[in-house]
């Protein structure tokens, strides 16, 4: 999905903040931080094993998760984004207008359109990170 942009760029910087952040879940449904992730990758890339390492892939549905545990990822994933800005900071959607991170909170709570924008840019950054970490371009700065 994001070959093209993923291949231009040289690397990807990561902090050490986001290497703390939840990411994943291993085959055993226990959670991963992005360092985890990382580390695991890293592994498999070079052929090393594990009994956790030998079933990690990529997506939920791989591991069982229920419909109710995805939704939670989710919330986590959206809720770790959004403690992420700084406060006071007042967000701008396009064709939506600005928001506070408490104004988008109860938009994600509520379900709306842009409570929806939010989930969605979340997971598609998400679904980048994989993807450049697949493609080995992610260097912690």
């Amino acid at each position: 999905m994001y070959e093209e942009l993923i291949e231009k760029m040289d690397y990807i910087p990561v902090s050490e903040a986001d290497l703390n952040s939840f990411f994943s879940h291993d085959a055993e449904g226990r959670e991963m931080t992005l360092r985890d992730y990382l580390n695991e990758c890293e592994m498999k890339r070079h052929g090393l094993t594990m009994s956790s390492l030998a079933a990690v892939t990529r997506d939920d549905e791989a591991h069982g998760l229920k419909d109710q545990d995805k939704e939670q990822n989710i919330e986590r994933l959206v809720e770790e984004y959004l403690g992420s800005i700084p406060s006071g900071e007042v967000l701008s959607i396009i064709g939506q207008g600005t928001y506070t991170v408490d104004e988008l909170r109860d938009e994600v709570n509520r379900k709306t359109a842009v409570g929806e924008r939010v989930i969605q840019m979340v997971l598609d950054g998400h679904a980048f990170m994989k993807e450049a970490i697949e493609r080995d371009k992610i260097r912690i700065s």
